[in-house]
């Protein structure tokens, strides 16, 4: 399918100009700002073509006024599926979706950006819930194995956080998927070390951390302190050493508990089939078995347990 990069001047429907005058209801900042993606994906199809820099705007069936977290400010989700050229921005994992949630000095906040095959927003007993569902490797399965996922909004934190789902599921296979990248800089100084501590792995071995870098996102309170603890690492990370071959082993799975006022290394494992409960109290769990994390029926759930120190098998 070719990109259509503009509008015949002697030829504007009424199409056109109704969805002109619906972009104009768009705040000024937000429009600029979803443009500025927008076209750096569109202008990859046309410096193939021609090497012409062009400027483009984001369709207004794009944009839709959504309540994220009840204050009554217009939020807003961007669904790239509307866009011109979807193929740009839409994968096996479904397609690019965005959330704004608008704030009291007028500015914006995203607190959604991933591709998704499922969304659908609701309220549960009158809270904003989030259902959605993500490529298969998010659950450590195949990419066309559905990966259902709720989240609720939280309001001292200001973002999602994971929920059961609305059919009461809460198991997280592969741990929980955090629907924004979050600022490294902010990351807790342990959480910090442990990143640099993998990549001097790959490093030490003459090799560099495979495409993504190494992850790290917060968990759910697992040891029970009322805090949430950290993950740092994946089931997919190890060495790259740029010839498409893997250097040495898999990068291992950290998690950091909450002690102590910081955070400290609980739990370690390389290529491990893990995931979180989302019971109460939640629980870190790890399957065991042939074929784990494809076909789970053949698996064994080991529920851990916290010892103060650190995570046991039972």
């Amino acid at each position: 399918m070719r990109l259509v990069v503009g509008l015949t001047a002697a030829v504007v429907s009424a199409g056109a100009l109704a969805a002109a005058a619906a972009v104009s209801g768009i705040p000024a900042d937000l429009r600029r700002t979803v443009d500025e993606h927008y076209s750096g994906r569109m202008q990859a199809i046309v410096d193939e073509e021609s090497g012409e820099v062009r400027t483009f705007s984001a369709p207004a069936a794009m944009y839709r006024k959504v309540d994220i977290n009840g204050d009554r400010l217009p939020d807003w989700r961007v669904d790239y599926e509307k866009a011109e050229n979807a193929s740009l921005f839409c994968g096996t994992g479904g397609c690019l979706q965005q959330l704004y949630l608008a704030r009291p000095d007028g500015g914006f906040d995203l607190v959604l950006n991933t591709n998704l095959r499922l969304f659908r927003m609701s309220k549960v007993r009158g809270e904003p819930v989030l259902d959605l569902d993500f490529h298969g490797s998010t659950c450590g399965e195949a990419g066309f194995v559905e990966c259902p996922r709720s989240y609720g909004w939280n309001s001292p934190l200001g973002r999602y956080i994971e929920r059961p789902t609305s059919k009461g599921l809460t198991w997280l296979s592969g741990g929980p998927r955090q629907l924004v990248e979050d600022d490294p800089s902010a990351f807790p100084p342990a959480v910090r070390a442990e990143i640099e501590r993998q990549t001097a792995i790959c490093a030490n071995a003459g090799s560099r951390v495979s495409e993504g870098g190494v992850p790290a996102n917060d968990l759910p309170d697992l040891n029970g302190d009322g805090v949430r603890d950290w993950v740092v690492g994946s089931q997919y990370g190890f060495c790259d050493r740029g010839d498409d071959q893997q250097a040495g082993a898999f990068l291992p799975i950290v998690i950091l508990a909450s002690r102590d006022g910081g955070f400290k290394p609980a739990w370690e494992a390389m290529d491990a089939s893990w995931g979180v409960d989302l019971g109460a109290p939640a629980r870190l769990v790890t399957l065991e078995g042939e074929h784990c994390g494809i076909t789970q029926e053949v698996c064994t759930r080991v529920l851990w347990s916290w010892d103060g120190e650190r995570f046991v098998r039972p």
